[in-house]
Formats: C-alpha cells, structure tokens, sequence
C-alpha cells in the first residue's frame, strides 16, 4: 500500500491493496487503512464504516474461507470502494 504525501489527491486517484491470504488485516480494516492514505487522513478521523457497510459482513464475504465470489462496491468517506471476486482492493478518490 501506498505512504501518506504532502498532497492532496486528484479525484479519480486509486489505491490498490492486493489481497494477502498470509496476512492478518481484515476486509474492514484494509478499507479503513486504504482510505485513510488515499484522503491523507487519520484513520480516527474517517467516519465510522458501519454508516457505509456492515463490517461483519463485509469481512465475512471478502474472507478467504467465503464460498461467495462477488464484487463489492460502496461509497464511503468521499471513496468509491471495490473488492473484486479474488479480494484485492481498490479504492477511488471521488469528485467533492
């Protein structure tokens, strides 16, 4: 994942973050932390996830053991979230 910069990022800027089956980061933690970069915020200082997504059920549906493969997409703190079928992410700053 990409370092916080000392400026501010274009609308239509992603981040991706790869899925690590060896890692221990959950689905909502890994959007909490990806927006947090890409918006250079604290990640304290982003609203709370559950107004956007059930976190629970995101990180059930993204978890490597789920038998689904979907897509996610949401909105959430000015972002466009995706989670692919093979559970990387991406995350697009949107328009203000």
């Amino acid at each position: 994942m990409r370092e916080k910069s000392d400026t501010p990022e274009a609308p239509g800027t992603s981040v991706r973050d790869s899925f690590d089956s060896d890692g221990d980061a959950k689905p909502s933690d890994r959007v909490v932390q990806t927006v947090a970069v890409l918006t250079d915020t604290d990640p304290v200082d982003l609203p709370a996830l559950y107004d956007a997504v059930d976190p629970e059920a995101l990180n059930q549906l993204v978890s490597p053991e789920a038998a689904t493969h979907l897509n996610i997409c949401f909105t959430y703190a000015g972002t466009e979230v995706y989670f692919g079928e093979d559970g990387d992410l991406e995350v697009t700053l949107l328009d203000d």
